[in-house]
């Protein structure tokens, strides 16, 4: 992912020209620390029925938001819903692996129940 540019620590000898970059730096930072600048899209995701799936997001700190896209199914077009597909996608917070707690800041943890095969999916968090 492209970083943002950080804004340039310049002082201007003009108050009115001072104040003015001032006020633009300061909403430029506002807007630079939005969660959703940060947003990640980890493509491809496969999820084994019954199965948690440690996620490296990169964010640096625990998501806002998890969301997951329509799932994928190899070698089978899902056009419209299928009304006897009860399968569901859960996040997991404060999961554990080896009874050590995943760091939230680093993993999401996402599990399929309900698909009786593997299912592919595309995730964001921001």
């Amino acid at each position: 992912m492209r970083k943002l540019s950080k804004l340039a620590a310049v002082k201007l000898t003009d108050a009115n020209a001072e104040r003015s970059r001032d006020s633009h730096a300061t909403a430029i930072g506002e807007l630079q620390a939005l969660p959703a600048t940060g947003l990640r899209v980890i493509k491809g995701v496969q999820l084994v029925n019954g199965v948690d799936k440690f996620i490296s997001h990169g964010l640096g700190r625990t998501p806002e938001s998890v969301m997951v896209s329509p799932i994928r199914i190899p070698g089978i077009l899902l056009t419209t819903p299928d009304p006897t597909a009860a399968g569901v996608i859960v996040e997991t917070r404060g999961a554990q692996l080896n009874g050590s707690p995943i760091d939230g800041a680093q993993f999401v943890v996402l599990t399929a129940f309900g698909f009786n095969t593997t299912v592919t999916v595309d995730v964001w968090v921001l």
